[in-house]
């Protein structure tokens, strides 16, 4: 019978949302809500919360400011960047902190390289020998730094610093990438990755959940029949253990081995009867040992026989014969005698009756044969 399409449960990150699976009727897809979406204050785009750009503080320094980075929803600082083409070789434009415009001429560090020489107090002078100065000064910027030029003894060579090198930014933690000031990566809570034996992990020099891994074995999976598990990666059926053979040797078997569902040879419980001896024989560890029990009960004990016991330190032992098994007792004084609890009883025979003990002859008396004749 048709019905509507499924309701689906609202997702934990505010700008994603769950959507039916055609397929199989569940809500296992991921998406992003539409750009624009409201969410807590700011508004949904690539599936991320974007706090309006108005939430950029001010800078007093007229050569930067603070500007909203839509691809990383942060206020990243923008620094001015002058031309550095003004008609002296030793003189650089630098931008004025109080109008914001490159208007302001400084020298360029002594020891920067000019047409047939090097910089000294904004002037170029010949170099008779390269010498690069220890260390090379600082860079204006955080995340970049001059090297020497062997070649003219001027640190005239930008380089990037080392990604994650510390520098000051809009928030604490920041650090150097590709060369420039970035806020620390903060990891979301990761969606549910459509494969039941797979998981999104976060990438933490990103913030991004592109990172793919296994779930761990035996994890619970979707599979086509109840019982399915994961096993690196891949949702399996249980392992089917199949009949397992008889096994050639006596007091040894093949069990299944549920685990991986194949046969694996084990003994046999102990006192399992075999057939290695001559005689009577049972397993022991594997092995199997021979007993030789008495056939008949005790001459004092009617009610009792002998059996082999599971323990082979015990061997043979003594067991009441059931309740109700016909014995003799010997005594021609009782009748009917049967065993109970491993005894034999039996009814008394009326007093006066003629009985005998052994070759005498006498009169029973409460159950006992009494007046003896002997001849």
């Amino acid at each position: 019978m048709g019905g509507g399409p499924a309701t689906c449960p609202a997702h934990p990150e505010q700008c994603m949302q769950y959507k039916c699976n055609p397929r199989t009727g569940l809500c296992t897809e991921t998406w992003p809500k539409p750009d624009g979406s409201p969410c807590k204050g700011g508004s949904c785009k690539s599936g991320k919360c974007v706090p309006d750009a108005t939430a950029c503080p001010p800078d007093p320094n007229k050569c930067s400011r603070y500007k909203f980075n839509n691809a990383t929803a942060k206020c990243e600082l923008e620094v001015t960047s002058c031309p550095q083409q003004p008609p002296d070789a030793c003189k650089m434009l630098r931008c004025k902190k109080t109008t914001g415009l490159c208007t302001a001429l400084w020298n360029r560090p002594d020891g920067t390289t000019c047409p047939g020489g090097s910089c000294k107090g904004g002037a170029c002078s010949k170099n008779s020998t390269a010498i690069c100065p220890v260390p090379c000064r600082n860079h204006t910027d955080d995340c970049k730094q001059w090297k020497c030029n062997p070649s003219s003894g001027a640190c005239d060579i930008e380089g990037n610093r080392p990604d994650n090198t510390s520098c000051p930014g809009v928030e604490a933690g920041s650090s150097c990438k590709a060369g420039i000031c970035k806020p620390p990566a903060i990891c979301p809570v990761c969606p549910v990755h459509p494969d039941d034996c797979k998981k999104f992990q976060c990438n933490p020099s990103t913030g991004a959940c592109d990172i793919e891994v296994n779930r761990p074995d035996n994890t619970t999976c979707t599979g086509v029949d109840a019982g399915f598990t994961c096993k690196n990666g891949i949702c399996k059926p249980a392992a089917i253990c199949p009949i397992c053979p008889p096994h050639p040797r006596d007091c040894w078997q093949f069990v299944c081995e549920p685990a991986n569902g194949t046969c694996v040879e084990q003994p046999t419980p102990t006192g399992e009867p075999c057939r290695e001896m001559s005689g009577p024989a049972a397993c022991a560890g594997g092995g199997c040992v021979t007993w030789d029990c008495a056939p008949f009960p005790p001459a004092d004990k009617p009610c009792m026989y002998w059996q082999w016991t599971t323990n082979i330190s015990a061997g043979c032992i003594l067991l009441p014969q059931p309740d109700g098994t016909s014995c003799s007792d010997s005594n021609s004084c009782t009748t009917g005698e049967t065993c109970r609890a491993g005894n034999c009883t039996g009814a008394a025979v009326a007093d006066g009756a003629a009985c005998t003990a052994g070759r005498c002859n006498g009169t029973c008396s409460s159950s006992v044969c009494s007046n003896l004749t002997c001849p």
